[in-house]
């Protein structure tokens, strides 16, 4: 019934082709237009987007119904929601006040009761009088002395636990309990010297968001259990991140995933489920849309976690960065149609629910709100930077290309050697087979990618004689040290910039991806990384027009005294220059501490790849934060051999490791038996004379006895 001449001439696949018309013949709007709109089939069904297929996904669109389906039955009363917002703050009060909508067969009168459930305490209660039908109940209450809830790293993210009831007769009819944080939250958007603000006020406080991209952590997401949830945001606490932002190709996360990042004190960016294309607008397609995000809003608005609505993913980037238009043949006509469908779907229809049902909380139309490239894109707004990765730009551009807040950027990874044995023969497999795009890697040219990157910085591992092991060592060390490059330049940037969300954060499968940690939760390089690069306190170091910069970073609310100590020396041991200072860490702020220029302290540039910068900042005589920064190229340093030193201790089924070295160590992975197992640190370096000791995060086998304790090191290549 339809012309796919000029569809093959794409050369589209045949199974592409048949979507394709179906969506012309059978999807398409109420106007009977025959275009095809970007995302294919996909965009007209209302379930995980993911699932049709990404550049981190496996495809599988016969995934359906997933979660239980049940009737509900009643009688005389049901509270349909109650929702809770904190009206005004103070240090001595809050003052609250709740709304809640119960349906009545019948005109009744009938006591409502607020109490707090951790001390009985009964907040307000009222006789009201119930018409039959919807009725919509206000109240107000206070709590005095309130503790508020704040983020990780901030405060504690204290909860209060509220029941609403409804007695009748001296009896309770209904309740409805609900946990529920005091706490504001402000997106500050002001016109500056440069451009617009975007940052976040919790409480009145201006937070720098330090975290990372959460898609859903399994492609067959009944599997997912709390247990799973629980490891995924205490790695988030762990790595002091206060901000998880869940994207808009996978799902509204389940319960325990909000319960726990209230509990946790990680915030939460919450896109609507719409990504990377444009969506039909008739009018059984809005409806289904309203009823969805209303559900999602009166489920959620309660969680003291969610700190913004975001309307989509990169569909506005896509309609004016992707050449959509001309990629699909648009006329004018069309075009306008389309971006009018957009317009009336996130500006006016979920913005309005937003508004309806969680008026406290910010809303933003689509993330981000210029694409990479365009200038308005560092200048006001969030920011999806990927000139690292799809641009081949090198990691340094981190440096340079900062926005206002830094919603998406990223780099791939492979995931650590037990993952990879899950779904590849080591033992069978040469080198030249397995260095190549379809190692689990759904991105087109994804090793392509990070191979190139890998020749420029590191070299070519595939001529390693243990190939496979060594090219996931250094892919991992290649994104640890492209990533932490950007975070460190965006908390340098404080407070021009004030967020920071790389890609990604977790795995739906064993593959090779953007994630720090992998779909079993081991941790790659980054993760390590990121756990230090996100630390409450920073020290930090950059090199600018041959000058050295080292900047403090501070994410405390207190003013804070500290030492710094600074020196230059060689791979052997030997200090070369060196300088301690004390300083005064003002709170929430970046600021520069010290500079100096190169050709002051080295002389002889030749020696540049046998030397190294290093800034430490003690409190209260403990190390809080250590950067080293290297002159040249990873691939041009002249490394020593390490001899590194090792003792090994094992109590309460915990593994207890010292390392030291006179040398310099560089990224030194620590791995016992072969076999993976999370340490409280790796790939770190170990600078000459030093000790380093780490732990086992989790408990061992009592029974495990460890045979062989291996480091790899760069030095070794």
């Amino acid at each position: 019934q339809t012309d796919c001449k000029p569809l093959l001439k794409k050369k589209d696949n045949l199974l592409r082709v048949v979507f394709q018309s179906a969506v012309k013949i059978g999807m398409q709007d109420s106007s009977k237009s025959k275009y095809i709109l970007p995302g294919g089939i996909r965009v007209y069904t209302r379930k995980a987007q993911y699932q049709y297929g990404w550049d981190w996904s496996p495809r599988y669109v016969t995934c359906g119904i997933w979660k239980p389906v049940y009737l509900e039955a009643w009688n005389d009363i049901k509270i349909q929601n109650v929702t809770y917002y904190t009206d005004t703050v103070t240090s001595t009060k809050a003052n609250l006040h709740l709304v809640a909508f119960a349906t009545s067969d019948k005109y009744q009168e009938c006591k409502i009761v607020l109490k707090d459930q951790y001390n009985g305490k009964i907040l307000q209660e009222e006789t009201i009088a119930l018409a039959k039908g919807l009725n919509s109940i206000p109240l107000k209450f206070i709590i005095n002395d309130p503790q508020l809830w704040w983020t990780n790293g901030i405060g504690n993210p204290n909860l209060y636990h509220f029941e609403f009831d409804i007695n009748k007769g001296g009896k309770k009819i209904c309740s409805d309990s609900c946990k529920v944080g005091i706490r504001t939250i402000e997106l500050v958007q002001r016109p500056d010297s440069v451009g617009k603000s975007f940052y976040f006020k919790l409480n009145g406080v201006p937070v720098f968001m330090k975290g990372a991209n959460y898609i859903p952590a399994d492609n067959f997401i009944p599997r997912v259990s709390k247990n799973d949830y629980e490891k995924l945001i205490n790695t988030a606490v762990d790595c002091n991140m206060n901000m998880l932002r869940v994207w808009g190709g996978g799902i509204y996360e389940d319960d325990n995933f909000y319960d726990l990042c209230d509990e946790k004190g990680i915030l939460v960016w919450q896109d609507f489920m719409f990504a990377c294309g444009m969506y039909p607008a008739d009018t059984a397609f809005l409806n289904n849309v309203k009823n969805e995000a209303t559900y999602q809003v009166n489920r959620l608005t309660n969680h003291p976690c969610i700190a913004l609505w975001c309307g989509n993913n990169e569909i506005s980037e896509g309609w004016y960065n992707w050449d959509w238009q001309k990629q699909y043949g648009y006329s004018a006509n069309d075009s306008a149609k389309i971006w009018n469908n957009y317009t009336l779907l996130f500006d006016t229809l979920i913005k309005n629910v937003v508004n309806t049902f969680d008026a406290k909380t910010p809303y933003w139309p689509s993330s981000p709100k210029y694409g990479w490239g365009r200038k308005e894109s560092l200048l006001e707004g969030d920011s999806h930077y990927w000139g690292v990765w799809w641009g081949m730009e090198p990691f340094s551009m981190y440096e340079n290309k900062i926005g206002r807040f830094m919603s998406e950027y990223g780099f791939q990874a492979y995931p650590a050697d037990e993952t990879m044995k899950t779904y590849l023969d080591f033992k069978t497999s040469s080198a030249g087979d397995n260095m190549n795009p379809f190692w689990h890697n759904k991105h087109p040219q994804g090793f392509q990618t990070i191979d190139n990157y890998l020749l420029r910085d590191y070299y070519n591992a595939t001529d390693h004689k243990n190939a496979v092991k060594h090219y996931t060592y250094l892919s991992q060390l290649l994104q640890a040290n492209g990533i932490t490059t950007a975070i460190e330049a965006h908390r340098r940037a404080r407070p021009y910039c004030m967020g920071t969300l790389y890609w990604q954060f977790n795995d739906c499968w064993p593959g090779v991806s953007w994630s720090g940690m992998d779909y079993y939760g081991r941790w790659k390089a980054l993760q390590y990384f990121v756990k230090k690069a996100y630390s409450d306190i920073l020290v930090t170091v950059t090199e600018k027009n041959k000058t050295l910069e080292t900047f403090v970073v501070s994410d405390v609310q207190k003013t804070t005294k500290a030492k710094l100590c600074i020196f230059l020396s060689d791979f052997n041991g030997k200090k070369i220059w060196q300088k301690d200072t004390l300083i005064t860490i003002q709170p929430l702020s970046s600021s520069c501490c010290f500079t100096i220029p190169v050709a002051s302290i080295i002389k002889d540039t030749s020696a540049n790849n046998k030397l190294f910068f290093a800034a430490r900042l003690y409190i209260a005589d403990s190390l809080a934060s250590q950067a080293v920064h290297y002159f040249v190229p990873y691939k041009l340093l002249k490394l020593p051999k390490a001899n590194i030193k090792r003792s090994l201790k094992i109590s309460d089924n915990k593994i207890e490791l010292s390392l030291s070295s006179k040398t310099l160590a560089k990224n030194v992975y620590v791995s016992l038996d072969d076999k993976y197992l999370k340490l409280s640190d790796n790939y770190f370096d170990i600078l000459p004379g030093d000790e380093v000791k780490i732990h086992s995060e989790e408990p061992i086998s009592s029974k495990i006895k460890v045979r062989k304790i291996k480091l790899e090191t760069f030095n070794s290549k």
